[in-house]
């Protein structure tokens, strides 16, 4: 059976992190393990995170800005994830988001990493999120052949991680994503 984790980078975002919490649950496909890594908030977190006890939690006391995402991508993939849904705490998810992605993973296995469209809430989509390999196109979903990638929201299969490792920790924020699916594209 396939093993999915969501892990939710935060900081300094208590509101919208509820919502993305909310909309995790929601997912016609549920997560086997879901992880909250805060960089070091000062806001109401511990509060909102009492709503979600089947959370991991993993608090960092710092804000190391995206390379924090490492902290859940290997909790994940020590759990034997076999894929690894990465999110910022701004991405509140329409409810097949998850199942959708691993739908695609499954009937697509040369792809690494895949993303939904970006939506603004109750708008139209305000940008296609681009993938290493492969294309196709499902219900509201689009997948495009590229070699970088927003992995601030994006689902990644198990092998890439155990090809590539986890995120650069040159890179505290921008650019983390395009090294990391170059580094992920160039290991085929």
């Amino acid at each position: 059976m396939t093993k999915i984790a969501s892990v939710i980078l935060n900081y300094e975002s208590s509101d919208v992190l509820k919502l993305t919490l909310e909309s995790i649950r929601k997912q016609t496909l549920k997560s086997d393990l879901t992880i909250v890594v805060d960089n070091g908030s000062h806001d109401s977190y511990p509060e909102v995170m009492k709503s979600f006890p089947e959370v991991k939690q993993i608090n960092l006391g710092a804000n190391y800005g995206t390379l924090a995402a490492n902290a859940g991508i290997m909790a994940a993939y020590e759990a034997g994830c076999d894929y690894i849904f990465l999110d910022d705490s701004d991405g509140v998810l329409d409810a097949n988001v998850l199942e959708e992605l691993a739908v695609f993973m499954e009937h697509h296995p040369y792809v690494g990493i895949a993303g939904p469209m970006f939506y603004e809430v109750g708008h139209a989509p305000i940008m296609t999120i681009h993938r290493t390999t492969g294309s196709a196109e499902i219900k509201d979903l689009t997948f495009d052949p590229a070699w970088t990638a927003c992995i601030g929201i994006a689902m990644i299969r198990r092998q890439v991680i155990k090809a590539t490792g986890a995120i650069n920790p040159d890179y505290f924020a921008y650019f983390n994503d395009t090294d990391f699916c170059i580094r992920a594209k160039t290991k085929g």
